[in-house]
């Protein structure tokens, strides 16, 4: 497997390992989690097992899910960033490890 570099300023740069990791994290727990719970929410009657999810879904419908995933990446973003260098992978890490989880 190749990883596409790019050239900037005369200098062959790849993505970063961290970026990557950010990016899987957004597609398995950004959208894998929330496109599997809106969809067994919606076609299967599933319920919604957090209390404060489930009360927000029930006061302002499943869309709510989405800013509270926003609000998930912001926190978990904020934090890689209050720690110490070489520990701020363990959010995407993390997130991308939950994610794979609760998608399938």
């Amino acid at each position: 497997m190749s990883v596409e570099r790019r050239v900037v300023d005369g200098v062959s740069v790849r993505p970063s390992l961290e970026h990557s990791l950010w990016l899987a994290a957004i597609a398995l727990f950004g959208i894998g989690d929330l496109a599997t719970t809106i969809y067994f929410i919606v076609a299967h009657g599933a319920a919604e097992t957090h209390p404060i999810g489930a009360v927000a879904i029930d006061q302002f419908a499943l869309w709510v899910l989405v800013s509270w995933k926003v609000a998930s990446f912001v926190a978990f973003y904020a934090f890689s960033r209050a720690v110490p260098r070489e520990y701020a992978v363990g959010a995407p890490i993390g997130l991308t490890l939950f994610g794979a989880f609760t998608s399938t």
